[in-house]
């Protein structure tokens, strides 16, 4: 009898999906241990690096606050600290003639061009003082882009989208291939612009790459409006004018000008390291600035800002995670690691990286914000919360997720065809970041973990199985499972970002014997700890109205 009652309740075809059965204070005992470990593995690897770090001169520190050395191998960190003085003057400049210009009556009576006009002109200057002399090259490639898309945009055409993707393809290719190309082929009288070129504080083929997805966001969001695409907007959704409704709504023909572009390519808060924001959100706070922040909010979101900051600091000075992994002088280091620390050192290491990335873009978008341009919150989740490889993606790089989808992901079918083109979305990731076989490891490493993951998800998550979701051990053979996720992550994500492949040779070498399979099980509980609670917050996320399914 038991049996057919189990039976029953798989067949029950109707109703929603449940969440998870919870004994009083489980989720907080599970939080409780996840961050006992994490906080005696931490404590830990900061006690290793310091005895490195003075007995054994480890490379690529420097002299920092309160007797402390400091990790400065990162370049992208050490150069924004280095600069931020002269970015946050430029950045206030910015603004005072930005508002200046905007209230300005002549302002309106011509439909913001002065403000897209003085976009172009504070760009055109940011840009010469980055790159000097190879300026020209990125005046080259986008007027010819524009070109293009003024010739072959216009009318229905199903060559106009592989044409651009083509484009961009071979110039990420040659723009890598050649450095950015040089004066000298023409002849030895221009080879002092190359001198010029290379004593920039900047090259400009190494961070072109987002001017590539700018130019091609005004290429398809201007096809889609001459051909009067739909948008895929429900009816109540256009009744608030959020970020994802002006991305999502065609503009008028006319707005997909010669200036509208070169403002947008040139927009100067966004244009080192985004958010990447899509043209038609763009233009729109151009006419109507975003709302969604009051200056109350603005003031909190400027403190959280400077919180990150402190928070990066103080990371720096107690964990050189960079110097030790990243710097290849300080890898005979790792002799003095055990198989425990060498995997401490990997995730704190992906923690560095979040904890940079938050701080570059959340500083760029709150320079944004100020102006009246709301840019996608790029890291909505914090690293250590995420347990698949689906959610991990969506809250990383948020904006750049929500340009992949618009492009590439729904024009390929979108979830329909989920499994495969997904394997097109991350190759085309890993090739715009760089061309190197790590990332491409990186890419088809994330797809075959997602492929399970999608298929697993998928048939569980209906409501014919909320009988097993009431069972108290279906959460922790859930939690077991993203554990090995988390592991999977991490080692993913040093293969394409962090460090290649030389750590993960390491670990494998090292994890082996009883001690190596000790080190790796308690480590895979305490992940799957710190997942056990994650489902617990998913499930209040969802009480509140917020379902996101990772």
């Amino acid at each position: 009898s038991d049996e057919k009652e189990k039976l029953n309740k798989v067949k029950e075809p109707a109703g929603p999906v449940k969440g998870m059965k919870w004994l009083p204070g489980e989720a907080f005992i599970a939080l409780f241990i996840y961050i006992a470990g994490m906080g005696y593995a931490f404590v830990r690897l900061a006690l290793i690096m310091d005895d490195l770090a003075v007995n054994y001169d480890m490379k690529g520190l420097q002299e920092g606050f309160f007797g402390r050395k400091r990790d400065a191998y990162d370049f992208q960190y050490h150069a924004w600290r280095e600069y931020l003085g002269l970015y946050l003057l430029v950045a206030l400049i910015f603004l005072v003639l930005s508002f200046l210009i905007r209230r300005t009556e002549f302002n309106a009576v011509h439909k913001q061009k002065p403000q897209l006009v003085f976009y172009i002109v504070f760009g055109l200057l940011y840009l010469l003082f980055l790159f000097r002399s190879g300026f020209i090259f990125w005046a080259l490639l986008t007027i010819l882009n524009y070109i293009l898309i003024a010739l072959f945009s216009s009318k229905p055409s199903k060559f106009f989208l592989p044409l651009m993707w083509i484009l961009a393809l071979g110039t990420l290719y040659c723009n890598e291939r050649y450095r950015g190309y040089g004066f000298a082929w023409l002849g030895d009288s221009f080879k002092f612009l190359d001198v010029a070129r290379w004593e920039a504080p900047a090259q400009w083929h190494s961070i072109f790459n987002m001017t590539i997805l700018r130019m091609l966001s005004f290429a398809f969001d201007r096809h889609w409006s001459t051909i009067g695409r739909v948008s895929g907007l429900r009816s109540k959704e256009e009744e608030k004018l959020t970020l994802r409704v002006r991305q999502e709504t065609n503009q008028p023909v006319s707005d997909y000008n010669l200036l509208t572009y070169y403002a947008y390519l040139f927009y100067s808060p966004l244009y080192i390291a985004g958010p990447i924001t899509i043209f038609n959100g763009w233009i729109s706070q151009v006419r109507k600035p975003q709302v969604e922040y009051d200056r109350k909010g603005l003031l909190k979101y400027g403190l959280r800002v400077l919180f990150d900051f402190i928070v990066m600091e103080i990371f720096v000075h107690i964990l050189y995670c960079s110097a030790l992994a990243a710097n290849s002088a300080n890898h005979p280091l790792w002799n003095k690691l055990s198989v425990f620390d060498l995997n401490v050192l990997g995730f704190a290491l992906l923690v560095f990286i979040w904890l940079k990335f938050l701080l570059l873009w959340r500083t760029a978008r709150l320079w944004s914000l100020l102006e009246g341009i709301e840019s996608p919150e790029n890291m909505n989740r914090c690293v250590a919360n995420n347990y698949c490889f689906e959610g991990f993606w969506r809250s990383w790089h948020r904006g750049f997720n929500q340009w992949l989808i618009r492009y590439i992901y729904f024009p390929l079918g979108g979830r329909k065809y989920k499994m495969w083109n997904i394997w097109a979305v991350f190759t085309w990731v890993a090739v715009w970041h760089d061309q190197n076989l790590n990332l491409l490891f990186w890419a088809w490493g994330i797809c075959l973990c997602m492929i399970p993951e999608i298929a697993v998800k998928s048939y569980f998550n209906q409501a014919k199985f909320n009988w097993l979701r009431q069972k108290i051990w279906w959460k922790y053979i859930n939690g077991i499972i993203a554990s090995f996720y988390i592991m999977f992550l991490i080692y993913t994500n040093l293969t394409g970002f962090g460090i290649g492949y030389q750590m993960l040779i390491e670990l494998i070498e090292k994890t082996n014997g009883s001690t190596g399979a000790a080190v790796f099980g308690s480590q895979i509980a305490v992940f799957a700890f710190g997942a056990i609670f994650m489902f617990w917050l998913r499930e209040k996320e969802e009480e509140k109205g917020v379902k996101q399914g990772y």
